[in-house]
């Protein structure tokens, strides 16, 4: 909620925003880092190693490209090594600890490979659709006026919930995972 807060009202407070950069990036980045134990300090990063991420998969780089965003997943390893090594000692309350202290009675730990794809995922994965998402809802209600005033006029967790449905079902952010129904929708 304050992080809501603090960007709302520095859009409010410019008059105007780019929404992506202004807040489809950086609330979701900032969950995610407090959730995974990682310093606000530390947003920059954490956004540089997910476009290197996304670029990586993406394909569509050209060889200077490939090399930058291999050093960008070279960096988020070591960081996030480091980090592992430190919740190793002293475990707190974060994700990044409960992924390395993580143990099942009669399994091996997880190694720093395996909890390093885990945080890649929470990291990428989480920050990029729900960015793309709350990019695209604004959107949608830009260009659907009438549905605007709907949601203004009926904030209630149904409405809302109804609207945060209708954008994931129109504009998914996670293209090409298909999906077969089990039962008519």
């Amino acid at each position: 909620d304050a992080v809501s807060n603090e960007l709302v009202d520095k859009m409010a407070a410019e008059g105007r925003c780019e929404f992506l950069e202004a807040f489809g990036i950086p609330l979701p980045l900032s969950v995610i880092a407090s959730q995974i134990g990682v310093p606000l300090s530390d947003l920059p990063k954490l956004r540089h190693w997910t476009e290197a991420f996304i670029g990586n998969l993406s394909q569509q780089l050209d060889a200077e490209g490939v090399r930058q965003a291999a050093r960008g997943m070279v960096e988020f390893q070591h960081y996030f090594a480091e980090r592992l090594e430190e919740r190793r000692g002293s475990p707190t309350d974060d994700i990044l600890s409960m992924v390395v202290n993580a143990s099942i009675d009669g399994e091996k730990p997880l190694d720093n490979a395996e909890c390093l794809s885990m945080l890649s995922q929470i990291l990428v994965a989480g920050n990029e659709t729900t960015a793309a998402s709350l990019t695209e809802g604004i959107w949608l209600l830009i260009q659907n006026p009438d549905q605007y005033e709907i949601l203004r006029n009926d904030l209630s967790p149904e409405r809302i919930s109804a609207f945060v449905e209708e954008v994931l079902r129109y504009s998914s952010p996670s293209s090409n995972m298909f999906r077969r129904t089990t039962r008519d929708v």
